[in-house]
């Protein structure tokens, strides 16, 4: 007693000497300006903030509590709670009692997931919400939200209990083998680190005995004042944010003794010596090679020196980046991907890493591969044109991001984590400035020298494959050394720099040309047939998408040849142009902040891309080439088919795939323009009948396109037509001409079908789905969209937060890519393979009890106003603009009312209707039931 007697006011003067103080934010100790639009600051608790207005999405506050703790800071016994933590801030705090946070906040116009979700990393935890600014309660509820996430979660034993299911159950949803061959990777390129021993999903048997008392210690210690980081980005006035901030953070009690250590994490480093690994995943049906190199991060706060030499290191993976799509191009058959990529985890490890995904015949091949690029990099550095071609790439890149329009959510991510690398958050403007004179300077042995600062020591090599070798070191490292001891040569230029295709002097004709004004829509038709039509906007400056929909696609494959549409992508992105191969054009697209990717889709194939404002003239151009001059490359047929065997083999090991395989099966009868045909029948397609298919339809078909975003109409118009609008003629597109092929039927026939993953992870997939009908009419698609809400929201309290059972429910409706009227209504999770029969059936019943006594008003508000607090902000999208309306405004003009329509069909839903569709379709016995499980051991 009288030991403890002593103790205790030394023990108290302690904790009375000791004042918070909120931590630096980098600039303070760094000779780097910040962005002059974001205001920092920080509280007299302790609490640093940034807030800042922004006008894109309109009407909408981004918010982030980032808490400077993650899976890093848990002791041994620790592991998996950092994690935990963050589930138990959604089950229950000081304003919102278990099980209320995301019904409430739901009912109230937040949608969980997309507005409202968290994230536990190594090294921080952050939690983010994206609110309606122009309703003042909903911003102050979600600040509520925040404060509470930050000292007011309670850890009710009860929810602790439940939660832990939750909690292996996304242990389960995450257990792929890709996920497993990554852990197997970060073993091996950081063993004398903390880092593979602290992964955020933690430890099972630490997270099975987690105790509420557990889980308090590690949130009392860690989520304090002077350890979290508000962050407020939107259409609101910064004093309003930041008035907001000092309301709900002002009295965050401030830390009466000083924040612990932080962890050791040890040394990361490169080896000696080239190490090795094979990694065996019979699952894979690809081999994926790996040289890696690892460099410390950064431990204090980013100064102008270290920020020079990072962007010098840049452009080197940049040019990298250029020599591996070369060599990939040099060995498309054998090669999928070939990459440089360099990734910032900081204040952990930086990571550097040549990438090559093969066929498993050519693995070896790609191991020499990537031997011999590092030794070229190494010996010989980089030419002055391989340099000129990267700093012209980089200053198009400025040009855009410094006129682009920023979105909150982009910013406020950036700032939280910029705070975490102890970076200075800068203006891109600011970031052009500081790297014009660097451009100027870069030269041969400024790269070499930062190559050779990324890729200290020797590197290390990881293989992952479905195969063993009996001496995996020596086999890998003889590989290696072949590679290495190649002869060298000169690097060869290989970016285009022009399109070798030109507009025609004299511009297509015009015959038709009318003006929406509710829409703003321009709707063009050409004298050949090639409709346009075009929607500016000024939701993002400088940039502009397209989106072209060509012939009938999938409907019009022949049925005697089942696989061509599985191939046609995979071709035609592969083989480009007549005039340019498909690695050609993506690298001369990329420098031009431009792409453009091929699909064969379920009525039409289409061309989807996006540019600068300066690019939509060559994405016109390249448009008009592909429909012009197909290219015919026997090779690239080769690539493609290859390509398309890999996705045969995850169709084979992976749950999910195996079910949408078998599902497709199911529904389409196995009509193969649906379901995916024999691995056989697609190997023995032939490149004579790919292009007999392909070539009349794109050169023949008919041609719709749509353009949105910022550009000048007229100046685009007259583009246009002296591309697009000089092809050959061609019919119009119209549901008519879409008749002639018949479509793909749906079965309605109800019943339970089983299929088996060949694999050894035990995790199911379980999908329920109910046939609809009513879709082709959008008042009906969006009451139905509602009840696929509500029935989601069913699954998810019921089966997630009160059993436990799964982590990832999702519900949609669904008729393919194209206006039938008939479709489903799809709910998907993963789940234990004991567990997923028995929860397919479940499903099934919630569906059925809700047809019976239809959903309660505070069921039918929680799916209902999420939608309409999105509406603005979704209208000012170019993507709902391209794929709902200027895509098919002309074939299909009833989408030309969707975007009048939308807001008045939410906010005057009726209850009854939507109740009405679910006692129609959602019979129990009306279900159709889907279950993938791992195959049974083999005997």
């Amino acid at each position: 007693m009288r030991f403890r007697f002593l103790l205790a006011p030394v023990f108290t003067l302690l904790v009375c000497a000791y004042t918070a103080a909120a931590p630096a934010w980098p600039q303070a100790e760094s000779d780097l300006a910040p962005d002059p639009a974001t205001r920092f600051g920080a509280l007299a608790n302790g609490v640093r903030f940034a807030v800042r207005s922004n006008a894109e999405p309109r009407g909408r506050v981004a918010l982030r509590l980032l808490v400077l703790a993650g899976s890093m800071h848990e002791r041994d016994d620790q592991r998996g709670l950092a994690h935990f933590v963050e589930h138990m801030a959604f089950a229950g705090s000081r304003h919102f009692p278990p099980g209320t946070l995301v019904d409430l906040l739901q009912r109230h116009g937040f949608a969980f997931g997309a507005d409202l979700s968290a994230f536990t990393f190594q090294a921080h935890t952050v939690y983010m919400l994206d609110a309606p600014s122009k309703e003042p309660g909903r911003l102050t509820e979600a600040m509520s939200v925040l404060r509470d996430f930050a000292d007011g979660v309670t850890f009710a034993p009860s929810e602790v209990d439940r939660e832990r299911g939750v909690v292996q159950s996304e242990r389960r949803a995450r257990d792929v083998w890709q996920s497993r061959a990554y852990d197997a990777r970060t073993e091996f390129l950081h063993p004398d680190t903390l880092i593979p021993r602290r992964n955020p999903i933690g430890d099972e048997g630490v997270v099975q005995q987690a105790t509420a008392e557990q889980l308090r210690e590690f949130y009392q210690t860690w989520y304090r004042a002077d350890n979290i980081v508000v962050v407020l980005v939107g259409d609101a006035p910064a004093d309003d944010l930041e008035h907001l901030v000092h309301k709900h953070f002002d009295d965050l009690a401030a830390p009466t003794a000083p924040l612990p250590p932080g962890p050791d994490f040890g040394r990361a480093a490169n080896p000696e010596k080239l190490a090795t690994k094979l990694y065996v995943a019979t699952e894979s049906g690809a081999a994926s090679v790996e040289l890696s190199s690892v460099t410390p991060g950064r431990q204090l706060p980013e100064t102008r020196a270290e920020r020079d030499e990072q962007f010098r290191r840049e452009l080197v993976m940049t040019m990298l980046n250029e020599r591996m799509n070369q060599l990939r191009r040099d060995h498309s058959q054998d090669f999928g991907s070939a990459s440089a990529v360099s990734s910032h985890n900081d204040p952990l490890y930086t990571e550097t890493a040549l990438r090559i995904d093969s066929s498993l015949g050519a693995a070896r091949a790609a191991i020499g591969a990537l031997g011999h690029q590092w030794r070229q990099a190494y010996d010989r550095g980089f030419t002055t044109d391989e340099i000129d071609d990267t700093v012209a790439y980089v200053r198009r890149h400025f040009q855009y991001a410094i006129t682009a329009t920023p979105v909150s959510r982009e910013i406020a991510d950036e700032i939280a984590l910029s705070v975490v690398q102890h970076r200075v958050y800068s203006s891109w403007a600011q970031r052009w400035e500081q790297a014009q004179p660097l451009l100027s300077s870069f030269d041969p042995p400024a790269a070499h020298a930062a190559f050779l600062a990324l890729w200290p020591r020797a590197p290390r090599l990881f293989v992952v494959g479905s195969f063993s070798l009996p001496d995996a070191d020596a086999a890998l490292s003889d590989a290696f050394a072949e590679g290495v001891h190649e002869p060298l040569e000169t690097p060869r230029s290989g970016v285009l720099r022009h399109l070798l295709y030109r507009p025609a002097a004299q511009p297509g004709a015009i015959t038709s040309r009318r003006h929406n004004a509710d829409l703003n829509l321009e709707l063009v038709e050409f004298a050949n047939g090639v409709r346009l039509n075009l929607k500016r906007t000024s939701f993002r400056e400088n940039l502009v998408y397209l989106r072209a929909r060509v012939g009938w696609g999938m409907l019009s494959q022949p049925k005697h040849y089942p696989g061509l549409g599985l191939i046609a992508a995979a071709y035609v992105n592969e083989a480009g142009v007549g005039q340019h191969n498909g690695e050609e054009l993506r690298r001369y697209l990329a420098a031009h902040n431009s792409n453009l990717v091929f699909a064969a889709e379920e009525d039409a194939f289409t061309f989807t891309g996006g540019s600068d404002t300066v690019g939509i003239n060559d994405e016109l151009t390249l448009l008009a080439a592909y429909l012009r001059d197909v290219a015919w490359r026997p090779s690239d047929f080769v690539s493609a088919q290859r390509q398309v065997a890999s996705y045969y083999s995850n169709s084979l090991h992976d749950p999910a795939q195996s079910l949408s395989a078998s599902a497709l099966r199911v529904i389409s009868a196995d009509d193969s323009r649906l379901a995916l045909p024999p691995y056989s029948d697609t190997m023995n397609r032939t490149f004579e009948q790919l292009l007999g298919w392909l070539e009349p339809a794109l050169s023949n078909g008919p041609v719709e396109i749509g353009l949105t975003g910022d550009f000048d109409v007229e100046q685009t118009i007259k583009q246009a037509a002296r591309t697009l609008g000089t092809l050959p003629a061609r019919p119009v597109r119209n549901p008519l001409a879409r008749g002639t092929y018949q479509p793909v039927t749906f079965s309605t026939k109800p019943g339970r079908w089983q299929t088996y993953s060949d694999t050894a992870i035990p995790r199911a997939i379980v999908r329920a789905q109910w046939p609809v009908r009513g879709c082709s009419d959008i008042h009906t698609r969006r009451q139905l969209e509602i009840l696929g809400s509500v029935v989601g929201d069913l699954v998810r309290r019921e089966i997630r937060e009160k059993r436990g059972a799964t982590y990832d429910p999702s519900a949609e409706v669904w008729n393919g890519s194209t206006d039938r009227d008939d479709g489903y209504l799809i709910l998907t999770l993963s789940a234990d393979p004991a567990l997923a029969s028995a929860i397919s059936k479940d499903i099934a019943r919630l569906g059925g009890e809700l047809a019976a006594r239809g959903a309660t008003d505070e069921e039918f508000q929680a799916a209902l106003q999420p939608r309409i607090a999105e509406n603005e902000s979704r209208l000012r999208t170019n993507d709902y603009w391209l794929y709902y309306v200027a895509a098919v405004a002309q074939e299909m003009p009833s989408h030309l009312d969707w975007p009048l329509t939308r807001e008045a069909d939410y906010r005057e839903m009726p209850r009854a209707d939507v109740n009405a569709l679910a006692q129609r379709f959602l019979s129990a016995k009306d279900a159709q039931l889907f279950v993938a499980i791992p195959a049974p051991p083999k005997k």
